[in-house]
């Protein structure tokens, strides 16, 4: 089990962002920052995310956001790479649903 939360935006410079509602990072939570503009994206786990981003509150929601500009420092998560981090995450035994594990 992996869970995915997936953001897009129209990107038109270095300060967009990308901001999601608090949340608690985990080591099967990413989160897909996708640029409709050139159509690349990001797959990043939650924790670089939490621990990388800035903390917003806004009309009494809590968030947190990344700017475009610091996503695209992280090349090793972007594309086909991000791809792979995910297939990775979905090997790892701790992933694995105790459902499955039975059947195994």
């Amino acid at each position: 089990f992996v869970e995915i939360q997936i953001k897009s935006r129209v990107i038109s410079g270095y300060e967009e962002q990308f901001a999601v509602k608090e949340f608690k990072p985990r080591e099967n939570f990413f989160i897909v920052c996708h640029n409709i503009t050139d159509n690349k994206f990001y797959v990043m786990p939650s924790i670089i995310f939490y621990k990388k981003g800035e903390y917003k509150f806004n009309r009494q929601r809590k968030f947190r956001f990344m700017r475009f500009s610091q996503i695209e420092k992280y090349e090793n998560f972007k594309n086909e790479e991000g791809i792979a981090l995910l297939k990775k995450a979905l090997k790892n035994p701790a992933n694995i649903l105790n459902s499955i594990k039975n059947n195994i």
